[in-house]
Parts: structure tokens; C-alpha cells; sequence
């Protein structure tokens, strides 16, 4: 296993903000690595299994493993219309556990429970669908008229951390010592509502040198935000060996896109990715693409990603 270290993940993430740092260490903990792909099916640790039923109590009476998805697709009712991704989500052959996170007061999203209740029953029709909210501070209340096929739930960061206590106790090495970090910035942070000093994170470096996908995706990020606001086309400085090992990483960063559009963020949300070849019109605009003829383009499009 490989949890990641959430001081590291804490500078990796600054401008991601506290809510998604919590979404990826959470979901660290119950996959025992960090995820990777959005709305793709992966299976728990066993330290994941124990934390999801203390979380969710019929989890352990649901016979067998879910597939547990990090950032769950709810396609929308109508075509044209904005799909929803919910930020966890367990499916099982008989029930869908749909679960969202909230760190910030104001991110709670009016009827956001009503709208992803009844996309996961309208896609889900033979099922239980179920829903989790887990808060800071208030509780909200359960929606009126649910039907009887779902069943909605709350509970609190707190906890959470006494169940990741629960299920980590007694795992030695880098990976108890993370999940400890984060139960430890749960309280000490989380729960008392000390601000996440965004600037101040980035300017101290992480404590490793190591490149991921996630660490392209937050410069591509940053590198999206130029393209928004001057309109003019740039090129990602990362070295592709195929033009698919481009599209997969393309796609990763369009659904980034995608879900900070979905979400409300407007700062990069007329820009889109696309792969450039030696086959297109024009040159290279970077040496790693002059080297392998492949490059992760970013241009401004009038219309909105999402």
C-alpha cells in the first residue's frame, strides 16, 4: 500500500482547497493508494473495508466488496443538460451508496441532496439508492418524500476520524503514520475551522521530488488559467512517448475541467485540452514535442467546457 503523506498532499493541493485534499486522502485510505481516474472502479484495502463500515453501517451486511468509484458520473436526465459527479460513490450488485464531502459551510449546493437522489434512482432503477452527506458542523436535514428505494444518512467529520483511528490502529510504517497525519489535521484543523492558508502552503516546497499525474494535472491547471484569461493557445512542456499515452492524460485533465466547471468554477472553464501531432498543421511549441512529435495543446473556446 502507498498512502500518501498529507503534509506532501497538502502543498500539492493548496489552490485545489480543503474539500478536495479531504476527498483524496479519504479515498487514499479506503482504496490503501491514491486514486487516479475519475468514475473508475476500484477496489477497498482491507483497512478500506472496515473504515466504509464504520462509516456506513449496512455496508457490512451488504454481502461482498462494492466497486468504490472516486468522482461518480450521474449522467443528466436530458441531453444538453449538466451532468453531476458526486464524490464517492460504492456500488454493489443490490445498492448504490452515493456520498458527498463537505469542509466549507457555504459549498453545500441548494437541492444538491434532491438532484443526486434522483439521478442515481432514474439510472438505477432495480436497486436501493442511498445517500451520505458528510459535514463539519450542521447536520442537514433529510429531504421530504424520499421514496422508500433510498435512505439518507449523515454524519460528521469527527467521525470519521475515530473511524479511520478504528481501522488504521495498529498498521506500522509510512502508511499508519499518514492515515494518523490526517486524523491529526482533522481535528486540529478541520474540526476547529482554521483557515487553509492557500498562498502560504505553495510557497513551501514538498518534502518529495516525485511527479505524478495529479502533480501535471495542478500545473496544466495553473497553465489553463493564462490560456483563460489572454485566449491565446499553449502547449503542455510534458514529454508524451505515444500520441495515446497524450489522450489518456488529455481526458484526465478534461474531466478536471469538467468538474471544477460543474462545481461553479469559472476561472478556467472556456478551456480545453486537445492532442497535437506532427500529422496536425503548425510546430511543435515546446522541446518535448519537438522530440517526440506529440503534445497536450490548451485553447479558449468561447463556449463554456460544462
Amino acid at each position: 500500500m502507498a498512502i500518501p503523506d498529507p503534509t506532501v498532499e497538502r502543498v500539492k493541493l493548496a489552490r485545489a482547497g480543503r474539500e478536495w485534499f479531504s476527498d483524496v486522502m479519504l479515498t487514499s485510505l479506503l482504496l490503501g493508494h491514491r486514486p487516479r481516474r475519475f468514475n473508475t472502479p476500484y477496489q477497498l484495502c482491507s483497512q478500506g473495508r472496515q473504515l466504509l463500515s464504520l462509516i456506513d453501517a449496512p455496508a457490512g451486511n451488504s454481502g461482498g466488496d462494492p466497486a468504490v468509484y472516486w468522482e461518480f458520473k450521474l449522467n443528466a436526465l436530458q441531453p444538453g443538460h449538466e451532468n453531476r459527479w458526486s464524490d464517492l460513490a460504492f456500488h454493489w450488485p443490490d445498492r448504490l451508496l452515493i456520498v458527498e464531502l463537505k469542509t466549507e459551510a457555504g459549498s453545500v449546493r441548494e437541492r444538491q441532496v434532491d438532484e443526486y437522489i434522483q439521478l442515481g434512482l432514474h439510472h438505477y432503477p432495480d436497486i436501493r439508492v442511498d445517500f451520505l452527506y458528510i459535514t463539519r458542523d450542521r447536520v442537514p436535514q433529510a429531504p421530504t418524500g424520499l421514496p422508500e428505494r433510498t435512505h439518507y444518512r449523515t454524519t460528521t467529520w469527527e467521525h470519521v476520524a475515530q473511524a479511520i483511528d478504528a481501522a488504521w490502529n495498529g498498521v506500522y510504517g509510512e502508511d499508519g503514520l499518514h492515515a494518523a497525519r490526517f486524523v491529526n489535521w482533522i481535528r486540529t484543523d478541520l474540526m476547529t475551522g482554521k483557515p487553509w492558508k492557500r498562498d502560504e502552503m505553495m510557497t513551501t516546497p514538498p518534502a518529495v521530488d516525485t511527479r505524478s499525474q495529479a502533480d501535471e494535472i495542478a500545473d496544466a491547471l495553473r497553465i489553463a488559467e493564462l490560456v483563460q484569461e489572454d485566449h491565446k493557445q499553449r502547449a503542455l512542456p510534458y514529454n508524451f512517448a505515444t500520441r495515446s499515452d497524450a489522450e489518456d492524460f488529455r481526458s484526465a485533465l478534461r474531466e478536471e475541467l469538467v468538474r471544477m466547471a460543474t462545481t461553479g468554477d469559472e476561472r478556467i472553464n472556456h478551456v480545453r485540452p486537445w492532442v497535437w501531432t506532427v500529422s496536425s498543421t503548425g510546430n511543435p511549441l515546446t522541446p518535448a514535442g519537438l522530440a517526440s512529435g506529440v503534445e497536450v495543446r490548451l485553447s479558449y473556446y468561447k463556449a463554456s467546457i460544462a
